[in-house]
């Protein structure tokens, strides 16, 4: 049987500073540093925050999490758009953003987002299910 915790720590998957988009998360940091990652998606580049320093480390986490979050509210309201508004009259796709170089840049966006949230969400789910005081032999039943 699980330990019985505060609801916070019960409901909260990843730990304060593993949070998947947050400045003060390692994960992020990870991230932006991943030899996948496009300057598109943070709008920092590896060399720059490898060398700055500590104050200026922060002020591009900052940067980059706002450039992130940015790019994929844009891709997932472009999403809605389609899905919501293609199929009423007097409403015509944008074909302008539907270029082969666009379409490609989305589509390794979103895979970059897939691939780094599966990595960290099987990393965390052991620890999670710890905190939860679930036994090493019920953790072990769900492949943790």
């Amino acid at each position: 049987m699980a330990k019985t915790h505060n609801k916070s720590q019960r409901d909260q998957f990843f730990r304060d500073n593993k949070k998947l988009v947050a400045t003060n998360s390692s994960n992020f940091e990870r991230w932006l540093l991943h030899r996948n990652s496009q300057h598109r998606l943070f709008g920092v580049y590896k060399s720059d925050y490898r060398a700055a320093s500590p104050q200026q480390k922060t002020a591009y986490k900052k940067r980059a999490v706002k450039k992130f979050r940015s790019r994929f509210d844009l891709i997932f309201q472009r999403r809605n758009d389609c899905i919501h508004n293609c199929d009423r009259p007097k409403i015509a796709v944008q074909s302008s953003q539907l270029q082969d170089s666009y379409v490609c840049k989305v589509i390794e966006d979103l895979k970059f987002l897939v691939i780094r949230c599966n990595e960290d969400f099987v990393a965390e789910f052991p620890i999670y299910l710890t905190n939860l005081g679930f036994s090493p032999l019920t953790r072990n039943g769900v492949g943790a």
